[in-house]
């Protein structure tokens, strides 16, 4: 585990202090001085020595022995320091506690001040070698000799571990494979083990002299530090609504390829929605609603810069954390209108090198696959079609006129669908000395999509470095590199999607003809090929993919940091975020029965974006007399620059792959090009205060100034105001023994949306609009008019949030809880407005002319618990969120269609954005008497054309016949509740971890029914659905009857009959693992070696009846790409 392997790190030097004298002054006899420069932040107030010495051995990455016991190491200390050196820590506690510390590398000796007089600071931290020998005169006085060895729940040695006699300061350190003796009095009673990252515990030592010790690991200790914009601060001092995910190594001992994967259903208020099973496919992320109609995206910092590209390898993530209100996002301004999920990546720890590599294998298959009629149900179907429209039998359904057309040879969604293969190794290797130090990683992933054809393969690599200069300087780079490629699949296409191909295909029709080629939907020359509709092969369709999209993303940082004063440090970093993409994509003639390509063609497209940016920060940290400030104060500047180039070709006389150049085309369509480019100018800054660690306060800023905005609109202040209580500090509540902690939060902010900004919208935007002959002696002239008029006036969309928080622990901090609720304003949304009908422009203009909310409440409850043998962590989270546009002049009505035809959505005020508007139905006609009783106020027939077996419609409006007018608001596709539950086991070497996630209150729009349950589509084939459609011998059926005419419209009404619950709940993940022991594996070389088992996706719980319920976008569903259900095999292992 993490603990284990930071402390191993650790230890290497230390160990070589303590056991070897002469290399206490490092080479030639150079004494080496422990690093001052680390980065501090603690807020420790009445915590014991030993309590602060564990926090420091965690955060300064040292280790201290005892060199005497004359002094209590119970004794009651305060800290208060940000951003200082470890040295300033060490001299509160000299003079809190009258202790003098020795340096040593990585080691801190602490014995007490002989005299209580004040010293100078070179007296306090001595680097005598002397307290070293103290340490091994002071035990060789005692009489008794105790060993043995420590181990973490896993059964892993942990090196490193305080091992000390109750009541006094005599001690010692495990060494590096978790062993220890110590020599005490026969009088000594009780042994105290402590360790970073671990709970404390007391042993009886009785006449007992070896010992077998198992320590727990606490989770609390490991989760105290949370990163925010531009710096750290500790947990409990939180002002703002910012989720930590605690669980970060519980999630990569699981099969996760990416950070989306792993953040999914583990933070409250942040939904992310997989798309399916595509490999090429990456999650969508949405924090706390939807708050415009434009593009809106989080921003992700990584390691403190602004990254814009693939997801990270998720194994080389040290810590998550998600700034969801706008005080803790306000610092990045314009870029933070969706929330800010800050990612901080593994760095090098000084001591030994240490090895990690995981590996797992696997399987994956699609959870569910929809299923077509063979081609005698197929026949059937239409037949009975055709009788219920009244129309002649179609011959190619005749079984004694055409038995080709009876016989089924083909199961084509069996066809397509396939068992991928998954396959994930990477590595990493972590170290340093005390100036330098470095972690690298390099990772691949490969996956096999559950449709044939469809793959996708990942290579990443980091190198993280940092460098100390002396106690004043220190600098760093980090650099990045991920490559991807691989072939998605169309399936979101009404007409020739993937799966719905593999519907509408004739089972009667073989994968290939009798000469190896692929098939039609009927053997040359038959006089049927019409009667199965325009398709094409299924399997041709997805084999003939021939799209290759490699893309390339790098991100590379140089930071200079300088601490000239206590207290005072400067920052400045250069960034470059670079990426390119290349598609290539042949289509070759498609010559067989079905739906021709008479001409092939070529489409080739390159696009690349660069993104540069430097920042520079100066912090400055204060306290005195119970106050303590902290302040920031930054200036940054970023330009981004993109091109876009797509050239087509047709007609090539060879297919053959080495003749696919875009020389090679007999024809061209015009090449399109656009380049765009926009600079940022920032001034930015923080004022912490906090009163005695009780009462905090924060106010942050940020001015952005863009190119995208006309001068006089070009500046936008986007100020934060946070404050917080620690009431559990006061004193009428320490008498309230099961309050660990207790915080109230609230704050207010403003923030900015640079995503919903075009960088042309300030200009206007030319069209061609033909050619003519001009002048004295006339030539061809090309002219241009205006397509769309600059918009000056354009301001930021602009989002002001309130939020309300508390956070509570209780029964020593195993059971916690935090909730927030929380109001989202956008205002100023920018929306397209059509000027053509009245100013002739063909394309719109953007205005600032709507306002949504989003308001809800996000709780997470969790509970943990490792004293006994069985370990277990249990926790949960759940957001409730209310989307509604509170502003809007004009309705929206949306294009998304299912084949042109269905338009469910439309954005109206007092409703959600994207929200379903469609016409109510009331069931199906039972008889055709009661169709014709369907009447209005003056006799007339409602549904003139309806019978039974068709749908009946309610007429809204009252206006005596359906139409468009009767649609009626019907909720939307944004879920009510949102939630995520994570329990993890322990015991001894075996773990076992499960994840569920979930939504409720979701509706989805099951677009796929109109393509596979409609016979008047005339020829395709259909789902085994339309085997329950209403008959006489059916009547209790809610599918219509089948009908090749369709006169009541049952299909092409846009009803909610299409409208289904879209909840879930999945058990996302199942884990078991079991860890070697070290004993075992020692032998072999590695310190850790752990396999595992996993399953993906296992179960899901949902009435929805299309292919998948967890759909992103709107909720239009027209045949997904399936999840898959995959089944791993892996490996851990560190040596």
């Amino acid at each position: 585990m993490k603990i284990k392997t930071m402390a191993a790190i650790l230890f290497g030097v230390t160990a070589s202090y303590a056991c070897y004298p002469a290399a206490a002054n490092g080479v030639g006899g150079e004494k080496q001085e422990l690093s001052s420069s680390e980065n501090l932040t603690l807020h420790v107030e009445s915590k014991s020595l030993m309590e602060v010495f564990g926090i420091l051995e965690q955060r300064a990455g040292v280790k201290f022995g005892f060199v005497d016991g004359d002094f209590d190491i119970t004794q009651q200390v305060s800290v208060r320091v940000d951003n200082a050196d470890l040295d300033e820590v060490l001299d509160q506690l000299s003079d809190q506690a009258n202790l003098e510390f020795m340096k040593t590398g990585k080691s801190v000796m602490v014995k007490s001040r002989k005299t209580k007089a004040s010293s100078t600071k070179a007296d306090r931290f001595s680097r005598e070698q002397k307290g070293v020998e103290d340490i091994r005169s002071a035990q060789t006085q005692e009489k008794q000799v105790l060993s043995g060895k420590v181990k973490d729940s896993t059964g892993e040695s942990i090196p490193g571990i305080n091992i000390v006699v109750k009541g006094t300061s005599r001690g010692t350190m495990t060494d590096f494979e978790g062993n220890f003796t110590l020599k005490v009095d026969e009088g000594d009673a009780i042994l105290v083990v402590s360790g970073v990252g671990f709970q404390t515990q007391e042993i009886a030592i009785g006449n007992r002299s070896t010992f077998d010790i198992v320590l727990q690991a606490d989770v609390q200790q490991l989760s105290e530090v949370v990163v925010i914009g531009y710096g750290s601060v500790q947990k409990s001092d939180l002002t703002g609504a910012v989720s930590v995910m605690d669980n970060i190594e519980e999630i990569q001992k699981r099969p996760t390829s990416n950070v989306l994967e792993a953040m999914q259903g583990n933070v409250a208020g942040v939904t992310i929605v997989s798309e399916g099973g595509d490999p090429m496919a990456n999650p969508s992320v949405r924090i706390r609603g939807i708050g415009t109609l434009n593009s809106e995206q989080p921003l992700w910092v990584v390691d403190g810069v602004p990254y814009d590209g693939p997801p990270i390898n998720a194994n080389d993530i040290e810590s998550i954390s998600v700034l969801k209100d706008a005080a803790s996002a306000a610092i990045y301004g314009s870029q933070a209108g969706s929330g800010v999920i800050m990612v901080t990546t593994k760095k090098g720890f000084e001591g030994k090198t240490s090895f990690n590599a995981n590996f797992y294998t696997g399987v994956q298959q699609a959870w569910k696959k929809p299923k077509a009629l063979n081609a005698a149900q197929q026949a059937e179907a239409y037949n009975t079609a055709a009788d219920n429209s009244g129309s002649p039998r179609n011959p190619a359904y005749d079984a004694a006129n055409y038995p080709y057309g009876q016989v089924t040879r083909t199961d084509w969604v069996d066809e397509i669908f396939r068992n991928g293969k998954v396959y994930n190794f990477d590595v990493n290797m972590s170290g340093g000395g005390a100036k330098n130090k470095f972690f690298t990683s390099f990772g691949i992933n490969k996956r096999e999509g559950t449709l044939i054809n469809t793959n996708s393969e990942r290579y990443s690599f980091r190198m993280n470095l940092d460098h100390e200069i002396n106690d004043v300087f220190k600098f760093g780079e980090n650099v990045s590199a991920i490559y991807t490629d691989g072939n998605g699949a169309d399936t979101d296409n009404g007409y020739e999607g993937a799966i719905i191909s593999a519907i509408y295909f004739p089972a009667s029709a073989p994968v290939y003809d009798e000469n190896g080629n692929y098939a039609g939907v009927a053997p040359e020359g038959s006089p049927y090929t019409g009667a199965y509709g325009d398709v094409r092969n299924p399997v041709a369709l997805l084999e003939r993919l021939d799209i290759k999209q490699p893309e390339v993303n790098l991100l590379g940082n140089v930071y200079l940091e300088a601490k000239p004063l206590e207290g005072l440090k400067f920052r400045t970093s250069v960034s470059l975020n670079y990426n390119r993409k290349d598609f290539t994509e042949f289509r070759p003639k498609v010559t067989e029965p079905g739906k021709p390509l008479n001409e092939n063609y070529l489409i080739m497209e390159k696009s690349n974006w660069d993104k540069w940016l430097w920042e520079n920060t100066m912090a400055y940290d204060k306290s005195f007399n119970g106050h303590h400030f902290n302040t920031l104060l930054g200036y940054t500047v970023q330009k981004q620059q993109s091109y876009w180039l797509r050239n087509e070709g047709r007609g090539f006389a060879s297919e053959e792959e080495s003749q696919r150049y875009m020389s090679n085309a007999t024809s061209y369509q015009k090449p399109l090009d656009e380049t765009r480019a926009s600079s940022m100018s920032s001034w930015l800054g923080r004022l912490s205060y906090d009163y005695k660690g009780k009462y905090l306060m924060t106010l942050n800023f940020r001015y952005d100034a863009s190119s995208k905005l006309d001068p006089k609109n070009r500046g936008e202040l986007f100020p934060a105001i946070s404050g917080a209580w620690k009431v559990s500090e006061e004193e009428f509540m320490q008498s309230v023994g099961m309050i660990s902690s207790l915080k109230l939060r609230g704050s207010w902010g403003r923030i900015g949306n640079v995503y919903s900004l075009d960088e042309n919208t300030i200009y206007n935007i030319y069209e061609p609009t033909g050619r003519a002959l001009i002048g004295g002696t006339p030539t061809w002239n090309d002219g241009v008019a205006i397509a769309r008029p600059s918009n000056p006036d354009i301001q930021w969309e602009i989002s002001e949030q309130t939020n309300f928080g508390v956070d509570l622990e209780m029964f020593d901090n195993r059971l916690y809880f935090v909730g927030d609720y929380f109001i989202k304003d956008t205002k100023r949304m920018i929306m397209q407005v059509d000027l053509q009908g009245h100013e002739g422009y063909s394309s719109p203009v953007n205005e600032n002319l709507g306002s949504v909310r989003n308001q809800g409440l996000e709780l997470t409850l969790g509970y943990r618990n490792s004293d006994h043998a069985i370990g277990y962590n249990i926790s949960g989270n759940v957001a409730m969120i209310q989307n509604e546009v509170t502003q809007l002049e004009n309705d929206v009505i949306h294009n998304d269609a299912v084949r042109g035809q269905l338009r469910p959505f439309r954005t109206t005020e007092g409703e959600p954005i994207y929200s379903y508007h469609l016409i109510e139905s009331d069931g199906i006609f039972k008889t055709d008497a009661e169709a014709e009783s369907y009447v209005n106020a003056d006799g007339t027939r409602i549904q003139p054309n309806a019978k039974a077996g068709d749908l009946k419609f309610i007429d809204a409006n009252g206006d005596g016949k359906i139409s468009d007018e009767d649609r009626v608001y019907l909720g939307s596709a944004f879920p009510k509740l949102t939630y995520g539950a994570n329990i993890t086991l322990t015991y001894k070497g075996f773990d076992l971890g499960m994840f569920f996630q979930g939504v409720e209150g979701v509706k989805l729009f099951n677009g796929f029914k109109y393509s596979t349950q409609n016979a008047a589509l005339q020829g395709y084939n259909l789902s085994d659905e339309a085997l329950n459609a209403w008959s006489p011998e059916n009547p209790d059926s809610d599918i219509p009857r089948l009908q090749t005419k369709d006169p009541n419209n049952n299909f092409g009404t846009n009803s909610d009959w299409y409208l289904e619950d879209g909840s879930y709940l999945r058990l996302k993940n199942l884990t078991f693992g079991y860890t070697l022991p070290e004993r075992i594996v020692g032998k072999v070389g590695l310190s850790k070696l752990r396999v595992y088992f996993t399953g993906n996706n296992l179960l899901t719980f949902t009435k929805y009846s299309g292919i998948d319920p967890e759909i992103g976008g709107n909720g239009m569903d027209q045949g997904k790409y399936p999840v898959s259900r995959v089944y791993t095999f892996g490996l851990n292992l560190s040596f």
